[in-house]
């Protein structure tokens, strides 16, 4: 009987100290979501010291002030990854009535040639590098009449 106990008291203190293995499965997930930044874009082609249709530069903001400089050709949103697509909302607030009448009046954005997103964008967005393509880019649909979703 003593020696029935003392095996009991010494397996109860061996067992905790034995090395378990452990080990995570992956949980797949069916949508791909990354950070959202605030970022203000410039429409125009690059190629044509911003004039033409397309997006010219694409600033991150970091704080309270607009990166366009008071640009008219500027609009303040946000921005993020999805499905491996970029995803923009655009404020409609921001966008004075020319540049809407420019770049969105048709309820599309116009690229006339590739843009590839500045590092630091795509750093923010928590990606290598993107390129928009040039095309067509329907404006879609949103419950607030304020903001504008395209995606890329």
């Amino acid at each position: 009987m003593k020696k029935v106990l003392i095996f009991i008291l010494l397996a109860v203190m061996v067992l905790p100290v034995i090395p378990v293995r452990a080990s995570s499965v992956p949980v797949p997930c069916e949508e791909e979501i990354r950070a959202t930044v605030n970022v203000t874009v410039v429409f125009g082609r690059l190629k044509k010291g911003c004039g033409g249709y397309g997006i010219c530069q694409i600033f991150v903001e970091w704080g309270m002030t607009s990166g366009s400089g008071n640009n008219p050709s500027a609009a303040e949103g946000s921005a993020w990854i999805e499905n491996g697509k970029l995803k923009m909302n655009f404020k409609r607030s921001s966008i004075e009535s020319n540049t809407f009448q420019t770049y969105f009046g048709e309820n599309i954005i116009k690229m006339e040639e590739d843009f590839v997103l500045p590092a630091e964008v795509a750093t923010a967005l928590g990606i290598d590098s993107y390129t928009i393509k040039s095309g067509n880019y329907t404006i879609g649909q949103s419950p607030d009449s304020n903001i504008l979703p395209v995606s890329f």
